[in-house]
């Protein structure tokens, strides 16, 4: 298989790549809050003390709210592991279709202010 045919594949699957690592990610960050919702249903409202100082929540005391707690920090736990995971997709993919790519691969170095190639100097850079 010829270079310019990988390299053309490897965009095409980098673009098949993105959408549903953007609509996880969507779908993800969703579910984090919605879960985040339901479970501070399950504590009390601030308290405050002589001071006005807020005192810490408290979980109300119920067997179901205790059962949404356990259930909600797995599925927040969860939720994050696969946001994180949308993400990574996303650089990636985003390193292959980006210009810079083929730049950094080809001896460009771009650091600071500037962009130093074949001894060349823009902006600030000093070349070595």
């Amino acid at each position: 298989m010829s270079h310019r045919r990988r390299r053309k594949l490897r965009k095409l699957a980098s673009r098949v790549a993105i959408a549903p690592a953007v609509i996880t990610f969507a779908a993800v960050i969703t579910n984090f809050a919605y879960t985040a919702y339901q479970k501070s249903t399950c504590y009390e409202d601030n308290t405050y003390n002589l001071f006005g100082w807020a005192m810490p929540t408290v979980a109300v005391d119920s067997d179901g709210c205790y059962a949404l707690i356990l259930a909600s920090d797995k599925k927040m736990q969860r939720d994050a592991g696969l946001a994180m995971l949308a993400i990574a997709v996303l650089l990636g993919a985003s390193v292959l279709q980006s210009r810079a790519h083929r730049r950094t691969k080809h001896g460009a170095v771009s650091s600071g202010g500037g962009v130093c190639r074949n001894g060349h100097l823009h902006h600030t850079l000093a070349c070595f």
